[in-house]
């Protein structure tokens, strides 16, 4: 079981449950969720907007429901306004969350799952990871989230996947079934908030109350968790790894050859555990028990691109166009031709993608990145003022604050100021602690660079793990510090 700890505090958000010293106290849930935002962003200055979005999950609220579940929260903490320990004003913007917090994790011994009956597959979801390398699609934790490994669109299901039995079930069953897997299933991530997850995953619950074996919609919840996780960035990953773990268990238990439960295993393995051999091992079994699953071959292309297997992941994605058309609109290769060094076909990729699909933020992040790291300062400003723009709604006056700051000294001079600021948006170079690491690359800033890198391994901030190939790091490898949190990081 893992939870937060800060100050004299434990906070379990899976079960909304605040430890202090004065005993335990069940949260609200809005506070309970305002506590697990701050929590995961500690010494962030958090926008009035961005905990809006958080915590109400795309819900019509104004500010006063958002300073009473601060207030609220400051009551139970017993937190000054005038002074504070923990929830800090900052005026005309919104909160800062001032204590060091950890995650940590109670060890408890795995529980025997027994024989539970043996149940079919649900229907095979085909988004690869919001981790996304599959896109260097940055998530962005404002409710578009989108990863760096994919974009947020996935291949239709083909009509050879095996559909879950839910023949067992009654008709009001049924219909929630097909409910929550709709939410989990859907193709287009921004569309899907924290809180469609969170009704998902009480319409599986309510499935399990009066089946309690049965293995869909234990697999849903994990899925339906999953994805919350990377509408954070998967910055609380950790939190969940142990339930997803038993979840994964379970299926398996009843079926070795779960093709869902496998690939869940996989995932955790690879962004939760960073165990990259066991991953391998994971993916491969999943591939032979969902030979015909064409998101399966996307997420396992994303993973071998972490490894540095460039040429294999290449060789896939080229089969997976020729085998179907549909695969020309995922940028996967685009990620594959900058990891080569080859930014100009990446460029014309992404490009191509911007000319002939719908229209996405996605391409213009790839673009952005690809303009830092080849030099092309006009590139990728042009695609940062589109992020700014359509991702975090700064208005024009911020925009043209950064447009000034452009045209006396490039990029360098942007990245420096967001930096400075501790910027703590998505704008195509991730979350902090790793988003400062990379801006201060560019900024020239080596100390704070290495400094905030620490942090994020520390943290196992998933990104961290396309270090060894992505060339944004590259001012840093000649540096001895650099090498030696590279070792921290598997390959």
């Amino acid at each position: 079981m893992s939870y937060y700890q800060f100050k004299e505090f434990e906070f379990d958000p899976m079960h909304a449950m605040l430890r202090g010293p004065e005993g335990e106290q069940s949260l609200e849930h809005r506070v309970a969720s305002l506590l697990e935002y701050f929590c995961q962003h500690p010494q962030q200055v958090l926008s009035k907007e961005s905990l809006l979005e958080a915590v109400w999950a795309g819900r019509i609220v104004n500010e006063d429901s958002l300073s009473v579940a601060v207030s609220k929260l400051r009551k139970i903490l017993q937190d000054s306004r005038g002074e504070p320990t923990f929830i800090k004003t900052v005026p005309g913007v919104g909160y800062c969350w001032l204590p060091d917090t950890e995650v940590k994790s109670h060890t408890n011994p795995t529980p025997d799952v027994g024989s539970a009956p043996q149940q079919l597959r649900r229907v095979q979801r085909r988004k690869s990871y919001r981790f996304g390398i599959a896109a260097l699609v940055f998530l962005i934790v404002s409710a578009i989230a989108y990863g760096i490994w994919s974009d947020r669109s996935k291949p239709e299901t083909p009509a050879s996947s095996t559909m879950a039995d839910i023949s067992g079930l009654s008709p009001e069953l049924q219909r929630k079934f097909k409910e929550a897997q709709a939410t989990v299933e859907h193709a287009v991530y921004h569309e899907i908030t924290i809180e469609d997850y969170r009704q998902a995953i009480e319409l599986f619950r309510d499935i399990l109350r009066e089946h309690p074996d049965y293995i869909p919609a234990h697999l849903g919840i994990g899925e339906a968790k999953f994805e919350m996780s990377g509408q954070q960035g998967y910055q609380d990953l950790q939190l969940y790894i142990d339930e997803l773990t038993t979840i994964a268990n379970l299926a398996l238990a009843a079926d070795p050859n779960n093709g869902d439960a496998l690939e869940l295993k996989a995932k955790i393995a690879f962004l939760g555990t960073w165990e990259l051999d066991r991953a391998a091992e994971y993916y491969q079994r999943a591939i032979e028990a969902m030979p015909d699953d064409p998101g399966i071959y996307l997420g396992y292309s994303e993973f071998l691109i972490t490894r540095g297997n460039i040429a294999e992941a290449k060789n896939m994605l080229r089969q997976l166009r020729q085998k179907d058309p549909d695969f020309f609109r995922y940028t996967n290769l685009s990620l594959v031709y900058m990891f080569q060094g080859d930014y100009n076909k990446a460029k014309a990729e992404t490009q191509r993608l911007i000319n002939s699909e719908a229209a996405s933020v996605v391409h213009n992040a790839i673009l952005h990145r690809l303009g830092v790291v080849s030099g092309d300062d006009a590139l990728a400003m042009e695609h940062l003022e589109i992020l700014m723009r359509q991702l975090q709604n700064y208005p024009e006056q911020r925009v043209a604050d950064y447009q000034a700051l452009f045209a006396g000294g490039g990029i360098k001079a942007v990245y420096q100021q967001l930096l400075d600021e501790r910027n703590s948006d998505n704008l195509g170079q991730y979350l902090p602690p790793l988003s400062w690491a990379r801006y201060a690359i560019v900024a020239g800033e080596t100390e704070q660079a290495l400094f905030h890198l620490r942090n994020a391994i520390k943290q196992k901030q998933p990104q961290v793990l396309l270090l060894h190939q992505d060339p944004h790091y590259d001012p840093l490898r000649p540096l001895i510090e650099f090498q030696a949190l590279a070792a921290q990081v598997p390959n």
